[in-house]
């Protein structure tokens, strides 16, 4: 299952194996506005998430 949790919030199913940095580029996502997490633990792009996975993007906020 994919994940957006931030001002979007979107879920998915993970259909094939496929690498993070795909799944950011068909969302149209700005990895570097988002802390990714494969089952929990910090992600990198080059990393394959499969059907069963957990894959979370977490929209980074900033203010004060």
């Amino acid at each position: 299952m994919i994940r957006i949790v931030g001002k979007t919030s979107i879920k998915r199913d993970i259909r094939t194996p496929t690498t993070i940095s795909s799944v950011v580029s068909e969302l149209g996502l700005n990895v570097n506005s988002y802390v990714i997490l494969l089952n929990g633990n910090p992600a990198t792009s080059d990393e394959v998430a499969s059907p069963q996975d957990d894959l979370v993007f977490l929209e980074v906020f900033s203010g004060g």
